[in-house]
């Protein structure tokens, strides 16, 4: 086994990424994994592992492993501790199996017949097609055939000599369009935990575009739904009466007559419900990145179809009646992306409906913290939505002002809606004594203190 430091600079966090067969260093933009450590393994010949860092040195470790190299990896999971996340892209622990992996047919052949000729046709696959290959050629390994084909007889030899049962990887992720691992395999050796992207079998958006965004901030908001779940239901009163609010406007524009909606950001289903009462024929995919708030929905399952995935790479139905949303677009900072896939899931004649929270939104927060998300604006929703061939029928956005008997009731309100996962600040006694005393004098009402709401309502169709 090979490794290279794609860069040291004493960051205080690495990633120690495992490659896929045949691949080196060149199959990553360092751009992608900004202001961190970078250590690439490859070359699988042998399994000794080279020498590894002092782990110790670094805040955070991040494992990420790709295609061959996640039963690599696998194998040496415990030899990388302090891990903040580990990430398994589009490979299998039981990388060899008609139930798990690879069928055995396919990897013999390729074994058997791979030359020049055939690692062109190979790579083309693993990009996507042709002219995707075309374009990311320079990400292709120069490696000749020969020796790709020497690293694949070894790996077939270690994997009959070391049979392996997965570890605690924090995340899995595999894509419907892979053409080398098939998603049923994916979804037989990960289960539940298997998170579905929209990418080819080389996953784009990790290594050339931004790491971290795709692997850490999504988790972190995940953890953060997760632990408030159970409250949220019970705390979220203006995401509730947003959704109320939605469903009649979908309805409004729609018609009663939809039958197929792909909802984004599902949540506990606040608005997957209203939605199921209002279009008594629809059926419902439901994506969202958090499986136990999917299970909320379990009491509709002959309707509602839960995909766990992140929207934005998560792989869309087509041909769909309409493509909903609540309170989820907040959290995507680049949406033009998500509303040309929007666009094309949608059939002729189908609506975009959505709501989310605009630049007012607790406004409080945000000026005394100095964080929190960067809520768009309704012109720059418009503006986005537009530009992706989409024609507004509606547009508006309100304020909501919700009192709290004190700063504390506040904090305690965005806790158990999971909204502090973007208002992360660590407290001490003298710190929130002063948060306290500013956000009083700044925020009072006659019995407490304020905390604003910027719901935005959209509605928009395909022509």
């Amino acid at each position: 086994m090979k490794s290279v430091w794609i860069r040291r600079s004493g960051a205080k966090r690495i990633v120690v990424l495992f490659g896929g067969w045949g691949f080196d260093e060149r199959c990553l933009n360092p751009d992608a994994f900004k202001n961190a450590d970078l250590l690439f393994f490859y070359d699988y010949r042998t399994l000794d592992l080279p020498a590894l860092p002092d782990f110790g040195s670094y805040e955070r470790v991040y494992l990420a492993a790709w295609s061959f190299g996640v039963w690599v990896a696998n194998l040496f999971f415990d030899r990388f501790p302090k891990r903040k996340i580990s990430v398994a892209i589009n490979g299998s622990w039981d990388p060899v199996s008609d139930a798990r992996g690879i069928p055995e047919k396919i990897f013999r052949a390729t074994l058997q017949t791979y030359d020049e000729q055939a690692k062109e046709k190979f790579l083309a696959r693993i990009f996507g097609s042709y002219p995707r290959f075309g374009e990311l050629k320079k990400y292709a390994p120069e490696a000749p055939a020969r020796e790709q084909r020497q690293e694949l007889a070894a790996l077939a030899e270690h994997f009959k000599k070391y049979p392996q049962t997965p570890r605690d990887w924090t995340r899995a992720i595999a894509s419907p369009s892979d053409k080398i691992f098939p998603i049923k395999s994916m979804l037989c050796a990960w289960g539940e935990k298997l998170e579905k992207s929209g990418s080819a079998h080389y996953p784009e958006e990790m290594f050339l575009l931004d790491f971290f965004k795709n692997a850490d901030e999504i988790f972190r908001l995940r953890d953060s739904f997760k632990k408030s779940s159970s409250s949220y239901v019970k705390n979220a009163v203006v995401q509730e009466q947003t959704a109320e609010k939605l469903a009649g406007l979908a309805l409004e524009y729609a018609g009663s007559a939809a039958k197929d909606i792909l909802e984004l950001g599902c949540g506990t289903g606040f608005l997957t419900h209203l939605m199921l009462d209002k279009f008594p024929s629809a059926k419902i995919s439901a994506i969202d990145i958090c499986e136990n708030l999917g299970e909320c929905l379990s009491d509709k399952p002959q309707r509602v179809s839960f995909i766990l995935s992140d929207a934005r790479s998560a792989e869309f139905p087509k041909g769909v009646d309409m493509v909903a949303s609540a309170s989820f677009l907040q959290w995507i900072p680049d949406r033009a992306p998500l509303f040309f896939k929007c666009e094309r899931a949608l059939k002729s004649g189908g609506i975009l409906a959505l709501s989310t929270f605009g630049p007012k939104n607790l406004s409080e927060i945000r000026e005394l913290c100095g964080s929190g998300l960067e809520y768009p604006a309704l012109e720059e929703l418009s503006s986005e939505i537009r530009k992706a061939g989409l024609e507004l029928l509606f547009s508006k956005d309100e304020t909501r002002m919700l009192e709290f008997a004190s700063v504390s009731d506040v904090l305690r309100h965005l806790k158990l809606t999971g909204v502090n996962g973007a208002h992360r600040r660590f407290w001490t006694p003298g710190t929130f004594e002063k948060f306290k005393m500013e956000y009083e004098g700044k925020f009072p009402l006659d019995n407490g203190v304020s905390l604003t709401y910027n719901p935005i309502y959209i509605i928009a169709r395909k022509g």
